[in-house]
Parts: C-alpha cells; structure tokens; sequence
C-alpha cells in the first residue's frame, strides 16, 4: 500500500532578496496530520521561509512539495488553490474592513460543501461573532489574530502555515491561541508553525527544528525536545548578531 504523500516536503531550498541568499539549501517535512514547529532567533530566515512555500517570494532552486506536487516558484494564488492556507506574521486584516466582510471574501468561491465555512468557524471562534459589524482597526490584537486564522481557514487548508501567531500577545490571548491550535491539530489539520518561544512550541507540535543563518540544524520529535531542552536552548541563546532577512 502506497503512503500518502506528505503535507510538506521542502528540499535543497535556495532563497533571498535581490540575488542574495537568506535560505542555503533548507529541507524540512511535514507529515499529513502533524504539526512541525519551527524555531530560530531573529534574522535566522524563519519568514523568508514561510513566503517562500506560500509563494509570496521566489526560490532561486529547490523543491516545495505540497500533497506530492512540486509547487516551487509557483504564484501564491496557485499555491493556496493547492491547499495552503496562511497566517501571516502581524496578522495583516484590513483596517477598513468589518469582520464579517472578511470571512465572507475568505469564503467566497471555495465550492459546494466546504470543510469550513463561516458558521463553523464562528462557533471555534465565537467572539468574532460578537464582532461581526466591527472594522479591522477596532479589534484588539488577539481579536485580529483570532480573525486571521478564521480567515485562513476559510480558504479550506490542508496545511496551515503559521508565521509566529502569539507575537505581541498578551499571555492569556497567547495562550488561547496555543489552545485554538492544539484543538485544530487534533482535528487533523496539518500546520507549519513559526515561534520565537521554544515552550510555546512544545506545547503545540510533534516535532521541532531549528533553523539557523538559513539552514535547518536541528529536527527532533517534541518529545525529545522536551526531554533535553537544553541543545535547542542554546541554539536560540544569543551569542552574536545575524544578518537581517527573517
């Protein structure tokens, strides 16, 4: 019997800006049905990473396979119709926006019977509910953080991309976003998950890695990690300034 092909499958992955390099041959899976945390200091390539599977920046060479298809270098548009989904860093709604003109262009043409539509997304997220006629710019920070992943998962996802959702946070909003997306998880749905936090992580995912200066140093089950946090610690102790490009 043939396995199912991963969520994510990134190989040899070369990326940057204007010629330079901030990705130096990244690999990184991510099973149908897990969570793969990724960690890394400030400057370490975590963002340029993300926009590059979602397909927000171009490769120079590589592979980023989504469900066994190689979409590298492929237009955003083409990757979440390949079921991508992303929460972007800094949340990024709309401040002129309400929450439910939000949802309701997430929404629109996903076709019959979607696994998520507003209603469902309402009930994971009830406050939004109370919100519905409030504008982007209205919203508190976790609020916002709450609409961006209602809006993500509205484009029907079979990987949800994750680009450090608890930034800015307040600790009870943080942690009610952990909890959304342990529950998520559990669900079955495959994330990417991007945090500064290494106990953030843990309490999330099934595996952990590292990236560092652009490459991936380290990739281990949570359980590992969080047997002997203490080899990824310092990998994220700050010993010498990097390189912008995160």
């Amino acid at each position: 019997m043939t396995a199912a092909p991963a969520a994510l499958r990134v190989e040899g992955l070369h990326a940057g800006y204007h010629g330079g390099l901030v990705l130096h041959g990244v690999g990184l899976h991510v099973e149908a049905g897990t969570v793969q945390a990724l960690v890394g200091r400030n400057g370490a390539g975590k963002t340029t990473l993300i926009h590059t599977i979602a397909g927000l920046l171009r490769p120079y060479s590589g592979m980023v396979e989504i469900g066994g298809v190689d979409l590298a270098g492929k237009p955003a548009h083409r990757v979440a119709r390949a079921g991508v989904g992303l929460v972007p860093q800094g949340r990024r709604v709309f401040p002129s926006l309400t929450v439910a003109e939000h949802l309701r262009l997430a929404a629109a043409g996903r076709g019959r019977d979607p696994m998520w539509t507003v209603e469902r997304v309402l009930e994971l997220l009830p406050r939004l509910g109370e919100r519905l006629d409030h504008r982007g710019d209205q919203l508190s920070g976790g609020e916002q953080q709450m609409l961006a992943i209602g809006r993500a998962l509205l484009t029907q996802p079979r990987l949800l991309l994750l680009d450090e959702p608890t930034e800015g946070l307040a600790l009870d909003l943080a942690a009610r976003v952990r909890g959304l997306l342990t529950g998520l998880a559990e669900a079955g749905l495959s994330m990417l998950l991007v945090e500064q936090r290494l106990d953030h992580a843990i309490e999330v995912a099934d595996r952990i890695a590292v990236l560092d200066y652009g490459r991936v140093v380290f990739d281990a089950p949570t359980a590992q990690v969080r047997a002997d946090p203490t080899t990824v610690q310092s990998m994220l102790s700050i010993d010498q300034p990097l390189p912008q490009g995160s």
